[in-house]
C-alpha cells in the first residue's frame, strides 16, 4: 500500500462462506477505508471480530489493523477489484449453478455496496433489464466461463460460480462455491435447483 500510493483490493479469507471475513480495501495517500460484513466486538477485555449482516466501513488505521491483524494470520487471497457493472439500482453480478458441466439457474445480484451476496440484505436485479444491456452474446460468454470454472473441480456434480461483470461487458470470475444452490423461486427446464442436482445424481449413477 505505501509503495504503490493507492488501489483497491478485495481480500478473502481461505477457508469462509457466505462473504465472511471479506474485506473490500481501498486507499488513496493517507486516505483509506475497508468495507466488511463483520463488527468489532470484546471477549474477556480483548477485543474480537463477529460476522455480521450489516455491512460496514472502517476508515481509521487502528481498526485496520486490529481486523487485518485476526484475519491476516489465518490465511487470506489477495485479489484486484474489479468495477462491477452498474445498473440504477446499484453494481450487479451473477451467481450461476452449474449442474454436471452445465450452466443452469442464475441469478443477477445487485448492491450498493461492495459485497452482493443476497442474505446480507441486497436485492435480485431485474434479469430483463441485465440482459437487455448486455446482449446475448455476452450473457452466453459469462455461462461458458462458468462452466469452464466449474470444469477444474470435475469430482464436483455441481457448484455455484460467481461471475464479475465489469463496465465493459467482459466476464470474470469471482469465486467458485462449494454449492452456491440456495436459490430459491428458480426453475430451469421446469426443475428447481434441488430438483436439477438431484436429477442429475441420479443419471450420474445410473451411468456407473
Amino acid at each position: 500500500m505505501q509503495a504503490l500510493g493507492h488501489g483497491r483490493w478485495f481480500l478473502k479469507p481461505l477457508h469462509g462462506s457466505s462473504a465472511s471475513g471479506v474485506c473490500a480495501l481501498r486507499w488513496t495517500g493517507d486516505r483509506r477505508s475497508m468495507t466488511a460484513p463483520l463488527r468489532i466486538d470484546a471477549a474477556n477485555g480483548q477485543p474480537c471480530l463477529v460476522n455480521s449482516l450489516n455491512v460496514r466501513t472502517y476508515t481509521t488505521l487502528a481498526d485496520l489493523e486490529l481486523i487485518l491483524g485476526q484475519l491476516l494470520p489465518q490465511g487470506m487471497i489477495l485479489e484486484e477489484w474489479i468495477p462491477k457493472l452498474t445498473l440504477p439500482e446499484g453494481a450487479v453480478d451473477l451467481r450461476i449453478l452449474v449442474i454436471d458441466g452445465e450452466a443452469r439457474h442464475w441469478v443477477v445480484r445487485q448492491s450498493r455496496h461492495p459485497m452482493t451476496n443476497l442474505h446480507l440484505g441486497n436485492r435480485r436485479g431485474d434479469e430483463a433489464e441485465f440482459r437487455a444491456v448486455i446482449g446475448p452474446e455476452r450473457l452466453h460468454a459469462a455461462f461458458r466461463l462458468a462452466e469452464q470454472a466449474a470444469g477444474c473441480f470435475p469430482e464436483s456434480l455441481y457448484c455455484g460460480v460467481d461471475v464479475l461483470i465489469d463496465p465493459r461487458h467482459r466476464p470474470f470470475v469471482g469465486e467458485v462455491n462449494a454449492f452456491g444452490d440456495l436459490l430459491p423461486r428458480l426453475t430451469h427446464r421446469g426443475d428447481s435447483a434441488y430438483a436439477a442436482i438431484f436429477k442429475a445424481s441420479h443419471a450420474r449413477r445410473c451411468l456407473v
